[in-house]
């Protein structure tokens, strides 16, 4: 075997590990949205929101998770927000201290384009802890 063809071998084996690295996080991603949509309420119009933020995961490029404390969390639908999977950190707007759905946004921490807050749902944290592992098969 030539080394061009060595090459090639080593350079398609690297693309198709790539591949299924990013169909793996998908998949789990997938599962997580699933579980936290499985668990959460009916919607609501608004939020009470204290400063700072508790925690937050993005659940794909139209959904995350906001905890607000250890005990209560959100399940924030938004329009298509590209950057949300990778992003390192968000800004969540409020008003009144209240977060309401189309009016206030989030902010993923690089991009200069707000992401509209579409629907809101609690989640029901006992319910979701009680599911089954929202973890695909290996």
């Amino acid at each position: 075997m030539n080394r061009r063809n060595v090459s090639f071998l080593l350079l398609l084996s690297g693309v198709l590990l790539l591949t299924a690295c990013h169909n793996n996080i998908r998949q789990k991603t997938a599962y997580r949205l699933a579980a936290y949509t499985a668990a959460a309420g009916p919607e609501v119009s608004s939020f009470s929101y204290p400063h700072p933020m508790y925690s937050w995961q993005p659940l794909g490029e139209q959904a995350l998770v906001v905890y607000v404390n250890p005990q209560r969390a959100y399940l924030l639908n938004v329009s298509l927000c590209p950057d949300l999977p990778y992003a390192s950190g968000i800004k969540l707007s409020s008003t009144v201290g209240q977060v309401m759905r189309r009016l206030d946004k989030i902010w993923v921490s690089d991009s200069k384009f707000p992401c509209p807050i579409e629907r809101i749902r609690p989640i029901d944290l006992n319910k979701l802890k009680n599911q089954s592992p929202a973890m695909p098969p290996k």
